[in-house]
């Protein structure tokens, strides 16, 4: 149960098979432990679709908030610029080593062309 305006107001249970359903105790943060999903949920307050609210949330053991699908597909696209641009760099720099090599050999009197 959870109402917005009150992100302390975060309350859940779980099925004892034994003793029916028993009350999950909150964490320091107000977040209630998931054993099946081996997810802390929790209020997290942010923007979603464009749309600034606190919203429940996932988070890890460690307390490290689960990203959403989204989320997830633009840390991958960024990582993934990111290695382009050090595969870039990486090239420009071999690029500039060969030219280099090249001007040796030629001041030495070897074509590197014929080589």
């Amino acid at each position: 149960v959870y109402q917005p305006f009150d992100p302390d107001s975060l309350q859940g249970w779980y099925l004892d098979i034994d003793n029916g359903y028993q009350e999950l105790t909150p964490n320091e943060q107000g977040w209630l432990w998931c054993q099946p999903l081996g997810l802390w949920l929790g209020a997290w307050s942010g923007t979603i679709e464009e749309t600034s609210a606190v919203w429940l949330r996932f988070y890890d053991r460690d307390g490290n908030l689960v990203p959403l699908p989204e989320e997830a597909a633009e840390q991958r696209a960024e990582v993934a610029e990111q290695r382009a641009e050090v595969a870039e760099q990486q090239a420009e720099v071999a690029e500039q080593r060969a030219e280099q090599l090249a001007e040796r050999l030629r001041q030495a009197g070897i074509d590197p062309d014929e080589i």
